[in-house]
């Protein structure tokens, strides 16, 4: 208990007596008598100081500093001289651009981005989060519009002037902060005086009194009556200045001089005086939010802060990425241009070349934007991108935004709410549909004209997000981190990437250890992976799928169709549904580059089950390759021409017409006389070369026309050394018994690099951020970013078991629900979702049951491929346990539409 201005205040955890905070709202006789006794104490220098108040000084968003902010001072210790106040500070932080304070979390959000908040919940977590970080230090309360986190949580300290929702207001939190009491804030008008008084006249002619008040001669007929400075003192503002000393001196000499009326002065010094008292009394702080649940509202506030405005049948949405070649500009010293860039470059390749840019993305870093700024700009980059369409990104408040309309040469126009690097991000995702874009509302400060461009924006590509969002616990996917590092310190692979995205959110996506054991490269997230098999349901499968759409196929369809070579042959009758199915009766591989060695210059036999000195190459357990091999002069050299062409490794090329034979030895090799499933590479290099048979493009230019480009998954390529430096590729294993080096950028597997590098069953390269992308196509039923790559219909029918006796898809493989030992996927794994595996450690897979994709990326051959402990150590399928396991916390209820608060507790 406490007594206050003679009243008793009762203090309770989390509540307060209302019969007690009405009393201590009313002042009672003694209070207001008190009140008074204190303001008949201040002199004339105290009232202006009391309701005077400096220009606050924003958090920078390039510094982060968590000092500056908004000092209310209360001059009320005896005698205080000074002209400028420091007697009695009473902080405050301007919020208005949103502030930032703990490192480990997004700024807090600024109001426009609080008020796309409408959920009461989101609002009230977000409150105890701004309370928890501003009252342990020291502030008393915030700078921000009428309509703020507490306008449900106030209580009127008396008599105001009539404002909207988005009036300035210093918000005084009661003690405790559990509720809030407001004062109007103003800027200082330039005008003193109403033009319709009298004494305005006499001053307006009197230049020795002009000189006294300062009354800058621009301004005489700017303002309307009701911004003059004696319309609204008398309702308890405060003043708010961007030059104290001089809007001090004037207030002083006009008092002085009896044009302002002191009375008035002391009404407003009441108020605030009140307005002081009220916020002394009120309940013990609140228990600070959970960290997670303050990272979550607050990202989700920031991201409803973004807007596009652009003209009718404008350039975004953005859905064929094939249809776009973007460049970035930005202004000098641009802190956030690093966090936007990286964000856009997840989504989309971009381009630095200004012959080939067709869009410009201009990020501008002011305060204020101009017509005049824009045009100017403008004309500056269409100068130099000649053709391209221009998109300026801009973040702060609307009221900086001093354009009528949409300019003439801007194509469009995002804006996020405050400026710092988080929102830049936000902007970059909103570009690409990665985030929910909302028309801007009736309450934000756009202009009329620009208001009626803005534009809605679905979710339509992944967004970067945070487990929480789709309620997955972070805590639990921390495991995947033991999991990986285990797997590095035990030297089942050098490094690893795993990516998980769940209902349209990447939620993990982390890069792990270093390229090799010698640890100098570390894994980066844009580094390319060789997918091995992989490859079948990422570049093949989709391809023949395209097809199949097109009608250029059926399952029905026979070798002999495609291939006339084959109908002498007994592939000739092979049918194309078992080739997708693995029960072609084909044998899983031909070794090809074995069947090249000069035998003539081979000692002893090929292989031995015991290490010697001349079987010194092991392949793998118990297997080693004689040291003596060579291969056939006529088959490969080390230098190319036109007859030796087909580059297998560096330095290393083959003869063209060697192709032929390896045609000829897989049209010759036995089929099993009772065909059943058995996994062959055989089977996809026939699909893979169906698809030039019918298309009439390669593989790779098919599958890259057709959907990496237009996905935006630029680092998924055949051939990568083509495209990208040596160093942004992952080596694959130091190759002893066929090419001699380490692999670095060529394919691992030997078939496929005797095929040129291109073949159906290897070859591909990638990041996991690309392979998350055609997953989850395969997951929305061939539809990404807008576009449809494939018709629902085939996706079911490809990704579903084609064969009861047979766990296999078309091509994709499955789960296998009857014996988990054998299954390539997790035990949670539901029996609609596919995906596939790669010999170099990698796996992707997608469950539509819970909308999941999942990636995982290693280079475990290195340095030898017969390294298998990523398989005896499961770390593909443990860390998928570790994904489920996170997702079916909740018992199996259904957490979508939940709020996280909700759904936790189930």
């Amino acid at each position: 208990m406490k007594n206050i201005l003679g009243f008793t205040v009762v203090f309770a955890r989390g509540s307060l007596s209302i019969l007690l905070l009405l009393n201590a709202m009313v002042g009672g006789a003694q209070g207001e008598s008190e009140i008074d006794s204190i303001l008949n104490g201040y002199s004339l220098r105290q009232k202006i100081e009391l309701i005077l108040v400096p220009q606050p000084v924003s958090a920078s968003a390039s510094t982060g500093s968590e000092k500056e902010g908004f000092m209310i001072y209360r001059p009320d210790a005896p005698g205080n001289k000074s002209k400028l106040p420091t007697q009695g500070k009473w902080p405050l932080l301007d919020v208005r651009q949103g502030f930032w304070r703990q490192p480990l979390l997004p700024p807090f959000p600024d109001p426009l981005a609080i008020s796309s908040l409408h959920n009461p919940e989101d609002r009230a977590l977000l409150r105890a989060d701004l309370l928890s970080h501003l009252l342990p230090g020291g502030f008393v309360g915030v700078l921000a519009p009428a309509n703020y986190l507490f306008d449900a949580f106030s209580v009127d300290s008396g008599k105001k002037a009539t404002f909207d929702g988005r009036q300035l207001s210093a918000w005084l939190f009661l003690e405790g902060g559990e509720m809030s009491v407001r004062l109007p804030v103003s800027p200082m008008p330039d005008e003193l005086f109403a033009p319709n008084q009298s004494h305005y006249i006499q001053t307006q002619r009197s230049k020795e009194l002009k000189q006294i008040i300062h009354w800058p001669a621009a301004s005489l007929d700017s303002l309307e009556a009701e911004f003059a400075f004696e319309k609204r003192v008398k309702y308890g503002h405060l003043f708010m200045t961007q030059d104290y000393q001089r809007d001090f001196d004037r207030l002083l000499r006009a008092y002085q001089a009896k044009l302002l009326n002191e009375e008035e002065l002391d009404l407003a010094c009441r108020s605030v005086l009140k307005t002081m008292d009220l916020a002394k009394k009120g309940p013990v702080p609140p228990q600070e939010p959970a960290f997670i649940f303050s990272e979550l509202v607050r990202r989700r506030a920031l991201e409803g802060g973004i807007r596009l405005f652009q003209p009718d049948a404008g350039l975004f949405p953005l859905k064929d990425l094939s249809q776009y070649s973007v460049a970035v500009v930005a202004d000098e010293n641009m802190a956030a241009r690093s966090e936007f860039t990286q964000m856009v470059n997840r989504y989309q390749t971009l381009t630095d070349d200004p012959d080939k840019a067709n869009v410009v993305f201009w990020l501008v870093d002011r305060d204020t934007i101009t017509p005049g700024f824009v045009n100017e700009r403008v004309t500056g980059i269409r100068q130099k991108f000649m053709g391209a369409r221009v998109v300026m990104f801009w973040a702060g408040s609307p009221s900086g935004m001093k354009l009528g309309e949409m300019p003439q040469g801007l194509d469009a126009l995002i804006t996020g709410s405050s400026n710092w690097p988080y929102v830049w991000e936000c902007m970059a995702q909103a570009a690409y549909s990665g985030l929910e874009v909302a028309l801007c509302s009736p309450e934000e400060e756009w202009s009329d004209d620009l208001a009626l461009s803005s534009r809605q924006l679905s979710a339509t590509r992944l967004k970067y997000g945070l487990p929480l969002e789709i309620g997955m616990h972070p805590d639990s996917l921390q495991r995947i981190d033991q999991i990986v590092m285990k797997g590095i310190s035990e030297k089942a692979m050098p490094g690893a990437r795993v990516l998980i995205a769940c209902r349209g959110v990447v939620i993990w996506d982390k890069a792990y250890g270093w390229h090799t054991y010698n640890r100098k490269e570390a894994v980066q997230l844009d580094d390319l992976f060789d997918l091995a098999s992989v490859t079948k349901v990422t570049a093949t499968l989709p391809s023949i799928m395209k097809l199949y759409d097109e009608g250029k196929w059926a399952l029905t369809d026979t070798l002999s169709k495609f291939f006339l070579e084959a109908d002498t042959t007994d592939k000739g009758q092979i049918v194309l549904k078992d080739l997708l199915l693995h029960e072609s009766g084909l044998p899983s591989f031909i070794p090809f580059y074995l069947n090249a060695i000069d035998r003539t210059k081979l000692r002893g036999n090929l292989f031995s089950r015991r290490y010697t000195s001349l079987y010194s190459i092991k392949l793998d357990n118990r297997i080693y390759l004689n040291r003596t091999v060579s291969y056939r002069p006529d088959v490969f050299c080390n230098t190319s021409d036109s007859l030796f062409s087909v580059p297998v490794s560096k330095g290393w090329f083959m003869n063209v017409h060697y192709l032929d034979s390896i045609k000829r030895q897989i049209f010759s090799v036995p089929l099993n006389t009772h065909p059943q499933y058995l996994y062959s590479d055989l089977g996809f290099m026939f699909l893979g070369e169906l698809v030039p048979r019918i298309s009439g493009f390669l593989l790779n230019q098919y599958a890259a026309d057709n959907f990496f480009r237009p996905l935006g998954a630029e680092t998924t390529t055949f051939l990568p050394l083509q495209k990208f430096p040596l160093e942004r590729v992952v080596p694959t294993e130091q190759d002893n018994a066929f090419r001699k080096q380490l692999l670095r950028g060529w394919v691992h597997d030997p078939g496929a690099a005797m095929m040129g590098g291109v073949a159906g069953h290897a070859g591909l390269f990638s990041d996991a951020g690309d392979l998350a992308k055609i997953m989850q196509m395969l997951l929305n039923k061939g539809t990404y970013g807008g576009v449809k790559f494939l018709e629902p219909e085939t996706v079911d029918l490809f990704t579903h078991t084609g064969n009861g006796e047979n766990r296999r898809g078309l091509g994709f493989d499955k789960p296998d629900l009857n014996d988990s030992k054998k299954s390539p996927a997790s035990r949670y794994a539901s029996a609609q979702s596919f995906g596939h595996s790669g010999f170099t450690g990698t796996l992707v897979w997608a469950d539509p049951a819970l909308d999941l994709v999942y990636v995982f990326l290693s280079n475990r051959v290195y340095p030898n491929q017969y390294n298998k402990k990523l398989i005896e150590m499961n770390i593909r399928t443990r860390i998928q346990d570790v994904i489920y396991e996170s997702v079916i916390w909740n018992k199996g209820e259904e957490a979508v539409g939940l709020s996280p608060l909700k759904a936790l507790s189930l």
